[in-house]
């Protein structure tokens, strides 16, 4: 009987689970005048998309930024908030635009703590990142033969533990990018927490000179399905309660009289 709700149980979890794909569209976003969401973590369908932002006589702002801005003409950082195309991924009108947080690693993160397993995401070049590699600026060449623009995706355990990390090549000389393409991130796994790091043909002392900055949209992912299967637990254990007849929990049968386990009434002499 046990074994039986147990199975039963777990089907309805293995579905539940299922059906708790979520894709993070940042539609629902509010935006300011600017037509951006700065200072503020983004928080949708379960999933934390961290900024950091400090305003101390100097505005640093950084981590995910939600945006709508799609100025494909205006060069340099003034313009570090649009998406080199029409608007969002499948024709939205919103996306986040990601550049690395200077002071600690800003992630994509379940709000309750929990794992989870990432689908894919859409990507697609800043204008200020596209400008610099097709232009040159102060700091970046124009790109060449065999240069190229990487942006890797790092999964970290509940430690914060490295684990896999998955990449896509968004900019290959000579073939140029697509507006928003998809990069599969099925084969992080299992993760709490995911890293957002780029790589460039153009380093020097410093690091990286082309500007580190991406659009993303339509991320998606799957809860763990271990929270199927605690759930399932604390289900099994509610069902195998113990009540006496006025309905009061009890730790075992040890007295005489009436008891309801399961849904059976069970006698004890």
């Amino acid at each position: 009987m046990k074994k039986s709700l147990f199975t039963a149980l777990l089907l309805c979890a293995l579905t539940a689970q299922a059906q708790q794909q979520a894709v993070v569209t940042f539609e629902d976003a509010p935006l300011a005048e600017d037509g951006t969401l700065k200072g503020v973590s983004y928080n949708e369908a379960g999933y934390v998309f961290d900024n950091y932002y400090t305003n101390d006589g100097w505005e640093y702002n950084s981590g995910y930024t939600v945006s709508d801005n799609t100025d494909r003409n205006t060069a340099g950082a003034i313009n570090q908030y649009s998406v080199d195309a029409r608007g969002g991924a499948d024709g939205s009108k919103k996306f986040a635009i990601y550049n690395p947080c200077f002071y600690g690693p800003c992630y994509i993160h379940r709000t309750d703590g929990t794992a989870f397993r990432p689908v894919e995401v859409a990507l697609a070049l800043t204008t200020y990142t596209a400008i610099s590699i097709e232009d040159g600026d102060a700091y970046a060449k124009k790109f060449g033969e065999d240069d190229y623009y990487t942006v890797r995706f790092t999964g970290f355990d509940e430690n914060g533990e490295e684990l896999l990390s998955v990449e896509y090549n968004l900019v290959y000389y000579p073939f140029m990018w697509m507006p928003w393409a998809k990069a599969d991130l099925s084969e992080l796994g299992e993760v709490h927490k995911i890293m957002v790091s780029f790589e460039s043909s153009d380093t020097g002392d410093w690091g990286m000179n082309t500007p580190a900055y991406v659009a993303i949209d339509n991320f998606t992912a799957v809860a763990s399905i271990n929270e199927g299967v605690e759930n399932i637990a604390a289900e099994n254990k509610r069902e195998s309660t113990i009540y006496n007849l006025q309905g009061i929990a009890v730790d075992d049968m040890s007295a005489s009289g009436i008891y309801v386990v399961n849904g059976q009434k069970v006698v004890k002499k």
